[in-house]
Parts: structure tokens; sequence; C-alpha cells
């Protein structure tokens, strides 16, 4: 039987998708209250591999990690 303990510290590691940046950015503050200080965070980028996503958020879609 295992044991219990206190887990390893990690990062939180989030990807943001949204064709409204100012959602990203509000997306982003919050998840800073809730988990504290980004440490990275990438530029946004277009979200080209797939349309997968597009008929429930429609086109021009941003990503950001």
């Amino acid at each position: 039987m295992g044991l219990v303990r206190r887990p390893h510290k990690v990062n939180l590691i989030v990807a943001l998708l949204s064709n409204d940046t100012a959602a990203l950015t509000r997306s982003r503050d919050s998840l800073e209250r809730m988990f504290g200080r980004t440490d990275f965070e990438s530029p946004i980028m277009d979200f080209i591999q797939t349309e997968y996503y597009k008929e429930e958020m429609g086109e021009g879609l941003k990503r950001q990690f």
C-alpha cells in the first residue's frame, strides 16, 4: 500500500485559447491571483493547428501559454 505524503512543488502550465485577446489578459490576471506570479509567458500566437474549435469558439483564435 502506498504512503500518504506531501506532493512535490511543481509549476502550473496553462494554455489559453480565445479569439478575444483581452480575455487572454483577464484570464492570466485571474490565474495569477489564484496561483501566484507567472514565471514565463509566451507571446500571443495565431492558433492555426486545427479547425476543431471553430464551430464552438469562432474564427481568429489566439493561443498563449
